[in-house]
């Protein structure tokens, strides 16, 4: 009767997709000693700065914006040859796809993610690729942070003209 029994339950599992796993508390309780430990509010005066802080919060190793070809910010200050490219890339593969979202490449010893996001293009280089959930966040981030720089520039242009001579 037992192996009757049993053979019934496994049957009706598969057949109803029942699924009795559990949470992982041990997993979540690391990861929330994780979270108390350190704190992930990015608050950096230059772009340099901030992109290393960036660098360290996703774990990636270079990140550079460029917008038609041209250099925004870079992490490592290496990324004209990553725009150049980048901007061929999406242009040739947009041409054969239509819109693509992301572009990932596995490179030897890394991976090589186009991300274009509100008129910028975000590529990253991380030993494990990024979903798109996170290559937007870590876009969106960045231009928070530039839409925050160009306001502060503007005020201290603005402040800047009104002082006489």
């Amino acid at each position: 009767m037992g192996f009757f029994s049993k053979t019934i339950g496994r049957l009706a599992s598969i057949l109803l997709d029942l699924d009795d796993t559990q949470q992982p508390k041990e997993q979540i309780a690391v990861l929330g000693d994780f979270l108390a430990k350190y704190k992930f509010e990015i608050d950096a005066s230059s772009m340099d700065e901030f992109l290393g802080l960036l660098k360290k919060k996703h774990f990636v190793d270079s990140i550079t914006v460029s917008k038609a070809g041209e250099v925004i910010a870079s992490s490592e200050g290496n990324g004209i040859g990553e725009s150049f490219a980048s901007a061929a890339l999406i242009e040739f593969i947009g041409k054969q796809l239509e819109d693509p979202e992301t572009i990932l490449m596995k490179m030897s010893d890394c991976w090589f993610m186009i991300f274009p996001f509100n008129q910028n293009i975000y590529i990253v280089k991380a030993g494990t690729n990024l979903s798109t959930i996170e290559l937007r966040a870590l876009a969106r981030e960045i231009d928070v942070f530039l839409k925050k720089e160009k306001t502060n520039r503007a005020k201290i242009n603005g402040a800047a003209k009104k002082i006489p001579n």
